[in-house]
């Protein structure tokens, strides 16, 4: 068996995201994020190679939210499971801003979990 090393370490983590495809705005959660991309389950299908811009948000226990991150990804697959499909999307060029809410998005989670290691 061939264990592949990923660039990122993935963080299991359920954040909100939002996307609009073809004038619907679909909201899903996240199944894990790294500094490269996240795995989301969402209620739509997303054709492979889709570039978009989705928002993601976190929620805190206290029900207090961050601001949302805008994020230019593309999706690099999707796959239909118990109802809702879920996919796998890779960031593109992102700006200078929104790389530093995403590293302090997961320096938050590195505090609170432990990488996940697929």
């Amino acid at each position: 068996m061939t264990i592949i090393e990923r660039e990122h370490p993935r963080f299991a983590h359920h954040a909100e995201i939002s996307v609009t495809l073809r004038g619907a705005l679909l909201s899903g959660r996240t199944v894990n994020v790294s500094r490269g991309g996240l795995c989301a389950l969402l209620q739509m299908a997303v054709e492979v190679g889709t570039e978009l811009e989705l928002q993601l948000v976190l929620r805190f226990d206290d029900g207090a939210q961050s601001e949302a991150i805008r994020l230019r990804c593309r999706t690099v697959w999707c796959t239909p499971i118990n109802g809702e499909y879920q996919l796998g999307f890779s960031f593109l060029n992102l700006a200078a801003a929104a790389q530093q809410d995403l590293e302090l998005f997961l320096r938050f989670l590195d505090q609170r979990v432990k990488p996940a290691r697929i």
